[in-house]
């Protein structure tokens, strides 16, 4: 639930007026998920779809091969979640924005959550893949140019030229398949 990763000052409410959840002060310091095996296996015997972990090394891959992606995080006002072009250059996620759009509160360090993901409706089939991190803008002259290049042109209209890097805390990913008939 979004709501529960959030920070607020206010003590916001959930649904059944319980108290929201801040997020942690700080973020584990390795890229896999802590108690799983990157080989669990939810079996598809009755039918349903079986999922299993992607390897970090299949993640990153994944992140490299792809350009659109999804940053979620905790907006001034509510939840948010939005769409954005990037590239996965030195270990991290860098896109470029407007810094007048809701994406600029990202030029502050930020904890967020980003998702790359293919899926096959017909088939039911299909992986995700997600970056726990922090978001911060890029602000050093040197760092600007260097990384102007690697981004490429934005799919959204307008002048987008705040950078923004989201550091990777974690990095893990699914994958679904249907079971075989």
């Amino acid at each position: 639930m979004l709501l529960a990763w959030c920070r607020s000052a206010q003590q916001p409410m959930g649904l059944e007026g319980q108290a929201i959840r801040h997020c942690p002060q700080s973020l584990p310091t390795d890229l896999t998920p802590k108690g799983r095996a990157m080989t669990d296996r939810t079996s598809g015997d009755d039918g349903n779809p079986a999922f299993s972990d992607l390897s970090p090394a299949r993640c990153v891959e994944l992140l490299q091969a792809h350009t659109i992606g999804r940053v979620a995080w905790c907006a001034a006002n509510a939840p948010e979640i939005l769409p954005v072009t990037y590239v996965w250059h030195e270990e991290s996620v860098i896109f470029r924005t407007s810094p007048y759009g809701p994406l600029s509160e990202l030029s502050q360090p930020t904890d967020v959550a980003f998702e790359i993901d293919d899926l096959d409706q017909q088939h039911h089939r299909g992986w995700s893949v997600v970056v726990h991190g922090q978001a911060q803008g890029i602000v050093r002259p040197a760092d600007v140019v260097r990384l102007w290049a690697v981004t490429g042109a934005p799919w959204a209209p307008g002048m987008r030229n705040l950078l923004i890097r989201i550091t990777p805390s974690m990095v893990s990913g699914r994958l679904v398949a249907a079971p075989a008939d």
